[in-house]
């Protein structure tokens, strides 16, 4: 049963490589206050990855036009590591619960 997993994990991943680049960006966002873009519309985009450094809940959106405590995706904890679904190509929304709290927001865009 393994080999048969494994040969497939395999094939999934080189499927994955076909046609695909490694590039990637970063960002920080220290204050995020109000609904803020995080991540803009791109139809390269392979992926994201957002990482909560700061004392405090932030709320994350993906699609729409802003996100806000009563309409989002997901609600990171301090500390909290999310990535978005594979080949997400949508705009991202942050907003942290409290304003003034310390630490950032680091977004990686994967294309």
């Amino acid at each position: 049963m393994a080999n048969y997993q494994d040969e497939k994990l395999k094939e999934i991943a080189d499927s994955e490589k076909r046609g695909s680049t490694t590039a990637s960006s970063t960002k920080t966002h220290a204050q995020i206050a109000a609904s803020t873009e995080i991540v803009a519309t791109s139809t390269t985009s392979l992926g994201a990855t957002i990482y909560n450094s700061t004392d405090n809940k932030v709320y994350v959106k993906l699609g729409g036009s802003s996100v806000s405590s009563t309409d989002y995706t997901v609600l990171m904890n301090a500390g909290d590591y999310y990535e978005a679904p594979y080949k997400f190509q949508g705009k991202i929304y942050a907003i942290k619960d409290a304003a003034g709290s310390s630490g950032s927001i680091y977004i990686t865009v994967v294309s």
